[in-house]
């Protein structure tokens, strides 16, 4: 695997202590700008993203699986289970994706209300 980010720059076969490193706030401070990103890849079409946030709106999170759109979790996160979430995907652990609300890419959204009208219709 490897851990891209904004924050720490590129990790091959990155640890635990590099993800800490690379999401959690410095110094109790605000933390880093806000919308840096750390990615940690199994390659380039499998991966899993936080977008680093502020402490009061916390993380967001993307996972991409097999090149698909990004698929956003409703849910935002704070430093230490956006550390957890990603050191479980680094150890090949994505049971955690089935306890969060997912947003669905747009044009799935697309096609389900397309699917909605087509049965009003008739």
């Amino acid at each position: 695997m490897k851990l891209v980010s904004d924050t720490i720059g590129r990790k091959d076969n990155p640890t635990e202590k590099d993800i800490r490193n690379a999401i959690a706030y410095s110094d109790g401070e605000e933390g880093f700008c806000s919308e840096y990103i750390v990615r940690l890849q199994i390659d380039q079409d499998n991966y899993l993203v936080i977008w680093i946030g502020n402490k009061q709106t916390g993380h967001r999170l993307e996972l991409i699986q097999k090149g698909n759109k990004a698929i956003e979790c409703v849910s935002r996160f704070d430093s230490e289970t956006a550390i957890h979430l990603m050191t479980s995907y680094l150890n090949g652990n994505i049971a955690w994706v089935k306890e969060y609300q997912w947003k669905k890419p747009i044009i799935l959204e697309f096609l389900d209300n397309l699917e909605h009208l087509r049965e009003t219709r008739t």
